[in-house]
């Protein structure tokens, strides 16, 4: 088996070998993207893995707390391993839960997922039930988060999320079903000749006219773009 490195970062390491899916560049969006969007009291991270999201936005609001939770038990195991070896985080904790079963009496000022969006009627299932499950979205639909998303999310809260662009369409009509509203909304492309295949968007209660922009990740010789390397200078280790 090969071993997978820890993934360093400017102020903390993370493992992410027992975590069904390892660190990757939308949750690099995706954390620092949304790391520094406004102050925020609580915050919620679906589906956090080892953790990095928490991390990343707890690096950025250290009066805030934060809970990562996620279904799989080997991914709150290492996400607590990692919090334990980073002890400027006291304000993160991580619990395995099901959000298709989680009653809280909170609402969060910020919700944070990088969810799993592969259908396996429009993709070939990981032959690794932990790894599919991570991607695939058979355990957490999305249709189960936005729900969750509209009935926690508080008055004045935001909800940050990154998904393949083929599912805007879909994301638009459920936004405006939920009586929820963009407020930002950022595209991607792998390449400045290649066409958009994510997008980052914010969504919330308060109705107001969303901004929107883009951003390329990489130059043609597959270097990261000055953008990405601004977007992610906060964070990045090189």
């Amino acid at each position: 088996m090969v071993k997978v490195k820890k993934f360093e970062f400017k102020n903390f390491e993370l493992n992410h070998r027992k975590s069904p899916m390892s660190i990757g560049v939308d949750s690099m969006l995706l954390g620092a993207w949304g790391s520094d969007l406004f102050n925020f009291k609580n915050a919620i991270d679906i589906g956090c893995g080892c953790g990095i999201l928490a991390f990343m936005i707890a690096q950025k609001n250290s009066n805030a707390k934060i809970l990562g939770i996620d279904i799989d038990e080997q991914a709150i195991v290492e996400a607590n391993e990692n919090l334990n070896n980073q002890k400027q985080f006291s304000n993160v904790s991580f619990k395995q839960i099901d959000i298709k079963t989680f009653i809280t009496n909170d609402k969060f000022d910020f919700i944070i997922s990088n969810p799993p969006y592969f259908s396996t009627q429009k993709s070939t299932q990981s032959p690794v039930l932990k790894r599919a499950n991570a991607r695939h979205n058979e355990t957490l639909t999305l249709q189960t988060l936005f729900d969750f998303i509209a009935k926690n999310l508080s008055d004045n809260g935001k909800a940050a999320l990154i998904l393949p662009y083929q599912e805007f369409e879909w994301v638009q009509k459920t936004v405006q079903r939920l009586s929820l509203y963009f407020h930002k909304l950022t595209v991607v492309k792998p390449t400045e000749f290649k066409p958009v295949n994510r997008f980052l968007f914010i969504i919330g209660k308060e109705n107001k006219f969303p901004e929107v922009d883009s951003i390329v990740l990489r130059n043609l010789d597959n270097t990261y773009t000055d953008q990405y390397k601004t977007l992610t200078k906060d964070f990045h280790s090189k």
